[in-house]
């Protein structure tokens, strides 16, 4: 078990979207079908500390993936299951962006706040891709990527481009910032490697070694750096995945390993 640390964040975090995906037209005679089936579950990636959990979530009732962490698994079926209740809120556009904060309650009455910040990436709206923050009364929490899932992989070069979300947690202080990534991978090799960086006011973060999947457009890696510009890096492991019918969003998740002083969680969220 890895040594990770999950943060009961404060509510400064926004947002909120959803949609379907129509199925895709089978590849054209002589080309590679790089066509995605996914598969319904609520699968652990990795255990966290202290009994928090890496999950991936697909449920195609609601036709929506999140990879996120998640303080415990009664939070994580409530997600899956699609029985969280009676949200409402307001939502805000912002710089391509929109942001939503909504309160609801789950499935045993419990009151929460749902917090998203997304990007649709298609031009109809209809295929998006968030930052989702879930907190409940009863001490339940998730931090967390949605969208709409992948159909199938880019091919050759392509580079992502968003928002990216990094909080820094230095003993009580709690320094949340917003900035931009870019995240680079070239598809026609055999086994892609993706390259992230990104930064905000005080925060970088950077990663060429990201392993990403053509069966499932999921990625990872264990030794992303992140820490301030002046100085400082530690080490820090992201999950993640393609979004969209043709795989043009990404989102991913960042917590630092290391049981250090101070410790960082972040998210990105962007399209090609």
């Amino acid at each position: 078990m890895r040594t990770y640390f999950f943060f009961s964040l404060p509510m400064f975090l926004s947002a909120c979207g959803g949609g379907s995906v129509p199925p895709l037209d089978p590849p054209p005679p002589g080309e590679p079908d790089t066509s995605i089936t996914l598969t319904s579950g609520n699968s652990v990636l990795d255990t966290l500390a202290p009994g928090s959990e890496l999950r991936n979530i697909y449920n195609p009732t609601n036709d929506e993936v999140i990879i996120g962490i998640f303080s415990d698994a009664a939070l994580s079926t409530e997600v899956f299951n699609n029985s969280i209740s009676d949200l409402e809120g307001s939502t805000t556009l912002s710089d391509g962006m929109y942001f939503s904060t909504q309160t609801g309650q789950t499935s045993t009455g419990a009151d929460l706040t749902l917090s998203i910040a997304g990007v649709y990436i298609n031009n109809s709206a209809d295929e998006f891709v968030s930052r989702i923050f879930i907190e409940t009364e009863t001490g339940q929490n998730a931090y967390a990527t949605a969208g709409s899932p992948v159909q199938a992989v880019p091919s050759g070069e392509v580079t992502y481009t968003g928002w990216l979300e990094l909080i820094e947690f230095a003993g009580q202080t709690e320094t949340p910032e917003t900035g931009a990534f870019t995240f680079t991978a070239d598809f026609s090799q055999s086994q892609v490697r993706g390259g992230l960086s990104g930064a905000t006011d005080s925060f970088v973060i950077s990663g060429d070694n990201i392993l990403m999947s053509k069966t499932d457009g999921t990625f990872s890696a264990s030794d992303v750096q992140v820490g301030r510009i002046s100085g400082g890096a530690i080490t820090a492991d992201s999950y993640g995945t393609l979004f969209g019918q043709t795989g043009q969003g990404i989102g991913g998740v960042i917590v630092t390993d290391e049981s250090t002083d101070i410790q960082y969680i972040g998210a990105f969220v962007g399209s090609k």
